[in-house]
C-alpha cells in the first residue's frame, strides 16, 4: 500500500491547529524540508504535535542551532520557508521502540535528509555527533569513576 504522506505548510495559529488536532499524542515519522535549497530532516516522536510545536519555538531553535542542523536551518531561513510532512503514524499501544526506530532508519535511508547529522541507527556515537571531541571536566570524570567503583555486577 502506497504510503500518503501529509503536507503542512501554514504554521499560523489555523494551521497550528489542525496539526495539534489530528496529530497530539500520537507517534509518528516526520520530515521538515527546506523549500529554499531542498534539504531536509527526518525524526521521529511519541507526540507528533509537541515535537512539531517545539520547532516553532524561538527559544527551542536557538538553544538548539548550534546542536542540531534543522535548528540552525529554521533560525537562517525562517520556519515560514520550510514544509513539514508527516510521514507515518502509528497507534501509541501496539508500537515497539525498535520497530519504531527501524521505521525512522528506513526514511532516513530513502530520503538520504542532510539536515540528520546524526546516523539513527546508531544515533550518539562517531565523529558526527555534536559531542564528538568534547573534553569532560575533572568533576564529570570524577562522578563517572564514583559510578564504576560503586557498581555491583
Amino acid at each position: 500500500m502506497p504510503v500518503k504522506a501529509e503536507k503542512f505548510n501554514d504554521f499560523s495559529y489555523n494551521g497550528r491547529s489542525i496539526i495539534k488536532k489530528n496529530y497530539s499524542k500520537i507517534p509518528g515519522i516526520y520530515l521538515w524540508v527546506n523549500n529554499v535549497n531542498s534539504r531536509c530532516y527526518v525524526g521521529k516522536s511519541i507526540n507528533l504535535y509537541l515535537r512539531f510545536s517545539k520547532y516553532l519555538s524561538p527559544s527551542y531553535i536557538k538553544g538548539n542551532k548550534t546542536k542540531m542542523a534543522i535548528c540552525s536551518a529554521i533560525s537562517k531561513y525562517d520556519i515560514d520557508n520550510f514544509t513539514f510532512y508527516v510521514l507515518e503514524t502509528f497507534d501509541r499501544d501496539i508500537v515497539s521502540q525498535k520497530y519504531f526506530s527501524e521505521k525512522e532508519n528506513f526514511w532516513y535511508q530513502n530520503i538520504k535528509p542532510s539536515y540528520n547529522i546524526q546516523s539513527i541507527i546508531d544515533p550518539f556515537s562517531g565523529s558526527n555527533h555534536y559531542r564528538f571531541g568534547t573534553k569532560l571536566s575533572q568533576e564529570i570524570k570524577s562522578k563517572i569513576a564514583l559510578v564504576k567503583l560503586l557498581k555491583v555486577d
